[in-house]
């Protein structure tokens, strides 16, 4: 399923009664900037599968 969407067109995937949509960035930020909104995009986005994962520190173990 393709949908139009204020940054582009944009294809996901359906099962059943749902669509669903992965991936699509809705901001962007320079480092240490607030989020800007993206810039409408050329063709068609393919939201099919998740995007980049945010990158995270370890975490550390409760202490007891």
């Amino acid at each position: 399923m393709i949908v139009d969407t204020t940054g582009g067109e944009v294809r996901g995937t359906g099962s059943g009664p749902v669509t669903a949509f992965r991936g699509i960035p809705y901001a962007r930020a320079a480092r240490f900037a607030p989020p800007a909104a993206v810039s409408p995009r050329a063709g068609v986005f393919d939201a099919v599968r998740p995007g980049p994962a945010a990158p995270q520190l370890p975490s550390r173990p409760a202490e007891k």
